[in-house]
């Protein structure tokens, strides 16, 4: 097992990859799921995992121009294409059903416009939320390193910056400060401690302040702070983070920290080539597993709801499914999916 120190020498991070693949199974898991005790205990964490990951991996070293082309076509370009593309299939769907939903198209719009679930615009393709906000989080953190901290890269000011943003989601939380603000700055603001603990911990890992190479010792941490975050967040009402419903905060930021660390320490001792793969075409997943459950509900099998072991099977083949619509996607025009367009080979 490479420690965590020496992968991130690579140039792809084999367990942040890892750790991708986790989240976004357990997000596929809990779209197929409806209750339940797992469903529970996915909510505490799978979300806030993906904003750690980010923080990780996050650098605001480009010039503003480029780095906000970049994300713009990497992150809104597909959450737009994909909002209409969902927008139009949803429609159909709900005008087939017996007793489907009438959908207003003009709504459909305003509520991709805006880009946030807590407005309830945003009902053809729920998980594309995820995508703006995103964007407004890497947005804002750039502007506050590069602009307000004056590209101060120290440890201290991360930890600055970690309580204040701390500081600010429990101010929120506890005056119940939730407003419909566009491209999910909410939420954002909401991801920003642990988007910044990503940050932080990608920071000490390169200084070897951090370090994890001894694989018992991995493996029985990181499986304590899984049980432990599990048992906390039993403590807690269900939580939906793109709702900004955290019920205790108390108890939701800790367990899901513990969640966070628990699966990361996992994700580093595994080496695995397809699950780096799952975990490098996460956005694909984002993007369209939604469209393999609304196809699910048209076929003769009973509905997941609680049923664990179903649900697994069915999120398996969903992310399955993402993954040949992403090859087939990425061999035709990858901007469609936020990836790069290949460049032409130069010839003489």
């Amino acid at each position: 097992m490479d420690s965590v120190a020496d992968c991130l020498t690579d140039k792809r991070i084999a367990w942040i990859d890892n750790a991708k693949a986790f989240a976004i199974f357990f997000i596929v898991l809990g779209h197929q799921l409806t209750r339940g005790a797992v469903y529970d205990y996915l909510y505490t964490f799978h979300v806030l995992l993906f904003f750690f990951l980010s923080g990780l991996t996050f650098s605001a070293k480009k010039p503003i121009k480029q780095f906000l082309t970049e994300k713009f076509k990497g992150i809104m370009l597909p959450y737009y294409l994909f909002s209409i593309i969902s927008i139009g299939i949803y429609t159909v769907y709900e005008m087939l059903k017996p007793s489907g939903e009438k959908i207003s198209l003009v709504n459909c719009i305003i509520g991709m416009l805006i880009g946030t679930r807590t407005n309830g615009l945003m009902k053809w393709n729920t998980p594309l939320w995820f995508l703006p906000c995103l964007f407004s989080l890497l947005v804002g953190a750039y502007l506050i390193r590069r602009y307000l901290l004056g590209n101060d890269n120290s440890i201290k000011s991360d930890i600055a910056v970690l309580f204040v943003s701390l500081a600010v989601v429990v101010t929120l939380n506890y005056f119940d400060f939730y407003p419909n603000a566009p491209l999910g700055i909410i939420q954002a603001v909401n991801a920003s401690p642990v988007f910044t603990l990503g940050i932080l911990t990608m920071k000490l890992l390169r200084r070897g302040s951090l370090k994890m190479n001894n694989k018992a010792v991995s493996l029985i941490l990181g499986a304590a702070l899984i049980a432990g975050g599990a048992l906390l967040g039993r403590l807690n009402s269900c939580p939906d983070f793109s709702l900004n419903r955290f019920g205790k905060l108390y108890i939701f930021l800790p367990a899901a920290s513990c969640e966070i660390a628990g699966w990361c320490l996992l994700a580093s001792l595994i080496k695995f080539k397809p699950l780096e793969y799952v975990g490098r075409n996460t956005k694909v997943i984002l993007l369209t597993h939604k469209f393999v459950i609304l196809f699910y509900s048209l076929l003769p099998i009973p509905r997941t709801k609680d049923n664990v072991i179903l649900g697994v099977v069915l999120s398996a083949v969903t992310i399955a499914l993402c993954l040949a619509f992403g090859w087939v996607a990425e061999k035709i025009y990858p901007p469609i999916i936020g990836k790069p367009a290949r460049k032409k080979a130069l010839t003489e």
